[in-house]
């Protein structure tokens, strides 16, 4: 097993359910499931868990310290706060991590507000001289994922190294942001513009005065080049499914799009241009709408793994 990248430290009665669901984000969209430690999630039931914590506080590059309105305020059973207990969990794996010198940031949730100094026992005074991030309720997905970004950053992993160009072209699993919505749907059109170009050059057909008035062309050579942009229609269809879950929604939003795209093709082949043409259209406005789509906490069913 490989060893982890990110370890997460959080309180349980403080931000068990938003911890939780950083590590939804993070998981796999941008890390894998091994690179990210979160000890509810990752250590196997009888497992020792101070020897857990310790391998993986030992090997982890960067450390996330979840930080609730009651991560300094918690107490014990005789009242003291936790915090102050050197054998306290959080306040180990938070030293630890110091001592170690990795990266540490804080990440603060529900409206907290950074520790002082004074605030802090001083095995943990350093922790405030560490750069906070914020995760805000209302725009959870784009907090979260700036902050997978910074992770890559500080252990040397490209931003887009997720991006693997057959993968995001080809395979219906996982999402597609904006950024890798845009860049594959250019390289689609891009591939299209050229395979037609040079089916028309072969074709022996004017390029400059056919390629904008494809409806005029003898309706063999139509057949033909529907045919050949056929295979553009599966990595499209990915890209689309992509970033509807990306946006959080399932079939319901997708269908539509394939709906559209399958009714073009129809058409096309069947020899109606102007049904063909406005099928086109709806497809490229309904695609035109998922590149456009900052995000939603709309959830349908089924869009899980």
């Amino acid at each position: 097993m490989p060893d982890p990248i990110v370890f997460v430290s959080y309180r349980r009665s403080d931000s068990q359910h938003v911890t939780g669901r950083l590590r939804a984000r993070f998981v796999p969209r941008h890390f894998s499931d091994p690179e990210v430690f979160m000890d509810v999630s990752d250590i196997d039931k009888g497992a020792d868990f101070v020897d857990k914590l310790n391998v993986q506080l030992a090997c982890c590059q960067v450390a996330l310290v979840v930080i609730g309105k009651t991560w300094l305020s918690a107490t014990d059973a005789n009242g003291g706060r936790r915090i102050d207990d050197p054998g306290d969990f959080v306040a180990r794996e938070v030293a630890a991590c110091m001592t170690r010198g990795i990266p540490v940031i804080p990440v603060l949730v529900d409206e907290a507000k950074m520790p002082s100094a004074a605030e802090l026992p001083d095995f943990l005074k350093h922790l405030t001289t560490r750069n906070a991030t914020f995760l805000v309720h209302e725009r959870f997905e784009q907090d979260a994922d700036a902050l997978a970004r910074e992770v890559k950053r500080l252990v040397g992993r490209p931003d887009d190294a997720e991006l693997d160009v057959l993968k995001l072209l080809f395979s219906f699993k996982g999402f597609a942001t904006r950024k890798q919505f845009w860049i594959g749907i250019g390289a689609m059109l891009v591939f299209q513009l050229l395979v037609l170009i040079g089916l028309l050059w072969a074709l022996d057909v004017p390029v400059a005065n056919s390629i904008l008035n494809l409806e005029k062309l003898p309706v063999k050579q139509q057949v033909l080049i529907q045919l050949a942009m056929l295979p553009f229609l599966w990595p499209t269809l990915a890209i689309a499914w992509k970033r509807v879950r990306d946006i959080g929604h399932g079939w319901a939003f997708f269908l539509p799009v394939v709906g559209a795209g399958a009714a073009q093709t129809w058409f096309a082949l069947t020899n109606k241009p102007a049904d063909a043409y406005t099928a086109s259209t709806v497809c490229l406005v309904l695609l035109l709408v998922l590149g456009a789509i900052k995000g939603t906490r709309f959830v349908a069913d089924g869009v899980s793994d």
